[in-house]
């Protein structure tokens, strides 16, 4: 709503999600944003040169994924073994989860390779757990460097906390980010933001103003 698009069809339904994105895109495009595409090979290049790095971030997470199954996954994946309580879940607005992992693999020569095994992204089936709430799925998950939003935590932007290791840690993480419905989101208008009051806005904004309804 920020940029004037309404949602269409069922929110995180492949297709719909798809269509919302080609929607703002284009709003973005006629607003004139200074859009910079992410450089997927100049990301990974850097990351390369600066050999100071032990994290990569795993981007397309399940939000019922659980750090044994994670863990298990990258161990398979890359022929080596990864520490238990090295995988952490990014949190957005309302400590909602992003779908966003960060994998510590305890050095950079460890990254590097972890990073070269699972370049392009590789299948992970979350779910087989007793209890899991929509049963196994299959996901494509990308491994890639961190970006500086994964660096720079910022509240109540986003947080970091250790991905739940069980269905009960799991549940209290999601009922913690349960709020009225939809999340408040990012207003990208910031300290421009024509619905202050006495207007009103509904968004988080990047100075950690939260406006609500009632212009409060």
């Amino acid at each position: 709503m920020v940029m004037g698009v309404a949602m269409l069809g069922n929110e995180h339904c492949g297709l719909d999600d798809s269509l919302m994105v080609l929607l703002s895109w284009q709003q973005l495009l006629k607003a004139n944003a200074d859009i910079t595409p992410v450089d997927l090979d100049q990301e990974r290049e850097s990351f390369l040169k600066r050999a100071d790095q032990q994290e990569l971030c795993l981007d397309g997470l399940p939000f019922f994924a659980i750090e044994p199954e994670v863990r298990k996954w990258l161990s398979e994946k890359t022929q080596r073994p990864f520490p238990e309580g090295a995988l952490s879940v990014v949190l957005g607005p309302e400590n909602r989860p992003t779908g966003r992992a960060i994998a510590d693999f305890g050095s950079f020569e460890a990254a590097t390779h972890a990073l070269k095994m699972l370049d392009c992204g590789r299948a992970i089936e979350c779910g087989r757990w007793e209890g899991s709430p929509h049963g196994p799925k299959e996901r494509i998950l990308l491994a890639r460097p961190l970006r500086r939003q994964e660096r720079e935590f910022t509240a109540p932007v986003q947080s970091l906390v250790p991905l739940p290791a069980g269905s009960q840690a799991l549940a209290a993480m999601r009922q913690q980010g349960k709020g009225s419905g939809k999340g408040r989101g990012i207003c990208f208008q910031g300290r421009n933001c024509v619905r202050m009051p006495p207007g009103s806005c509904r968004f988080t904004h990047p100075d950690g103003r939260i406006i609500d309804e009632s212009g409060r």
